[in-house]
């Protein structure tokens, strides 16, 4: 089937599904159409009748622009389509529109039209629309004429029912086997509303007095605790696993564990999957497996009849062996001893504490959440605001110390620091650097030199301090030690034991002896 024969049956179903014969017997497709804005239908809509040819939007305003335009219109972004000629009348429809039953099994418009064709039915033959209500029962179809007089006339062709009485009802019921029934649309429509009638009649007859039931929380019974899934299944392998058997409305679950809850959509869902997973044993091989069954002979080999019943009642998990399909070396994601997949339905007031903790949480302020101390959150926020007003807003800038290079050697700590000059920070390099010649350069380095020179002099007054702390008393002595006790970078060093004029200690003169 090529590209084109696909848009033209696309074209026809959208066509047929928008006529005024579908829109007059189609209660779904009216509703649809009375209640949208406009008239306008969306094209997502027909998804479901046309789903056998194609579900892309795209597809199929091609189709009707191409095909159909004269019956269908599609808007221009090919999202709605609506009857060019608006809604129908449907009194005038169905008065020329004829009700036929007992028609054979899988009947078609094909096959209908061939079977009114026998019956000498003069053209043009009608619109046939089909109820496809149960293909194994005899069906009924509404065949719409262009004419009423058409329909009268074709009435009594197609109507070879005979009417059942109490003197020939079994050579009727006989007769009448493999035999259409037509009758119009207006008489078919009172008589159905008659049979309604009845049937409400006999209701009343049957409970009089209806009890009233208490209101139901149609939440009950829709939260189960599950067990025994594979512990490195994703939580979207588990959905789809227990999607198969009841649609799912939530799950929790966390990766690395084989417990979680389910919340289903309805109770008859949940309903439908307590029953199934009691009856059949049901495990993960795999984490990317979808449920397993296990064998007749799986279950014997391993014990599962007896222990399953335990689980189930109990609420336990159950150990399955190892299976010789599975021992496989280096798979990861096989899992070794599966477990049978159990549900457990949360009732009273278990189930009343979960709803209770998947409400909505309550509103508290955000500093609340995250305070651990006891201090008021005012006076918490007021040391902040201080902090930040006392705190500078311009960073002050880089300063050097720079000593100088006459200071004395039998000076202190604090005289260097009385000494020191604070200078501003050197400029930075300009982009264009100031070129010197070599004289210059050889000047600089004398400079440097000589500054070297005199600071090594100056960390050289041990000698004479000693000297001169020899001729003194004792109490001197001990001042002066004091004095030697701190370098020039101002670190602690143990003193010195000094004997005699010649300003040596004790431990280098008995080196030079």
């Amino acid at each position: 089937m090529d590209w084109e024969e696909i848009e033209r049956q696309v074209a026809a179903k959208c066509q047929g599904l928008l006529s005024d014969v579908a829109i007059t017997h189609d209660a779904w497709i009216r509703d649809k159409l009375t209640t949208a804005h406009d008239g306008w239908l969306e094209t997502t809509d027909l998804f479901i009748r046309i789903k056998s040819l194609t579900n892309d939007e795209a597809v199929i305003a091609k189709a009707v622009r191409k095909f159909a335009s004269e019956y269908v219109q599609i808007s221009e972004d090919g999202r709605y389509m609506k009857p060019r000629n608006g809604l129908p009348d449907f009194a005038e429809i169905d008065a020329r529109t004829l009700y036929i039953e007992y028609l054979p099994p899988k009947s078609t418009p094909d096959s209908i039209h061939a079977i009114l064709t026998s019956l000498d039915i003069p053209p043009p033959l009608p619109q046939i629309y089909i109820d496809l209500f149960k293909k194994d029962q005899p069906m009924y179809a509404f065949a719409t004429f262009q004419t009423e007089d058409q329909a009268v006339r074709a009435l009594p062709r197609l109507n070879k029912f005979e009417t059942l009485n109490q003197h020939n009802w079994k050579n009727g019921i006989l007769n009448n086997t493999r035999k259409l029934r037509a009758v119009t649309k207006k008489e078919w429509l009172k008589r159905m509303a008659e049979y309604r009638m009845m049937l409400q009649s006999r209701l009343e007859k049957v409970c009089p007095n209806p009890l009233e039931l208490p209101p139901v929380d149609e939440r009950a019974g829709l939260v189960a605790e599950y067990t025994g899934v594979h512990p490195e299944a994703s939580r979207n392998t588990v959905k789809k696993l227990f999607g198969l058997v009841a649609p799912l409305a939530f799950i929790e679950h966390q990766h690395g564990t084989a417990v979680g809850y389910l919340r289903f959509k309805t109770v008859h869902g949940a309903q439908i999957a307590r029953l199934y997973f009691a009856r059949e044993s049901v495990i993960q091989r795999t984490k990317n497996d979808l449920g397993s069954l296990l064998m007749a002979h799986e279950k014997s080999s391993n014990g599962v009849d007896a222990s399953v019943a335990e689980s189930q009642t109990e609420g336990t998990n159950m150990d399955v062996d190892a299976f010789p399909s599975q021992n496989v070396s280096g798979a990861r994601n096989i899992w070794s001893r599966p477990k049978v997949i159990t549900l457990r339905f949360l009732t009273g007031e278990e189930e009343l504490q979960y709803w209770n903790k998947i409400g909505p949480p309550k509103a508290t302020p955000r500093y609340q959440t995250c305070q651990t101390n006891t201090v008021p959150a005012s006076n918490l926020i007021s040391k902040a605001v201080v902090a930040r007003q006392s705190r500078p807003s311009v960073k002050p800038a880089g300063k050097h110390i720079r000593f100088d290079d006459t200071d004395s050697s039998s000076s202190s700590d604090s005289d260097d620091e009385a000494n020191a000059k604070v200078v501003p920070a050197p400029p930075l390099l300009s982009a264009n650097p100031v070129t010197i010649s070599g004289e210059e350069h050889v000047k600089k380095v004398k400079l440097k030199k000589k500054k070297r020179i005199i600071a090594d002099e100056s960390r050289q007054p041990i000698s004479q301090q000693a000297t001169v702390l020899a001729g003194t008393d004792s109490e001197d002595s001990v001042a002066g030690k004091d004095v030697l006790d701190t370098s020039v970078n101002g670190r602690k060093r143990k003193p010195e034991n000094f004997d005699g004029d010649d300003g040596l200690t004790v431990n280098k003169r008995k080196k030079l002896e």
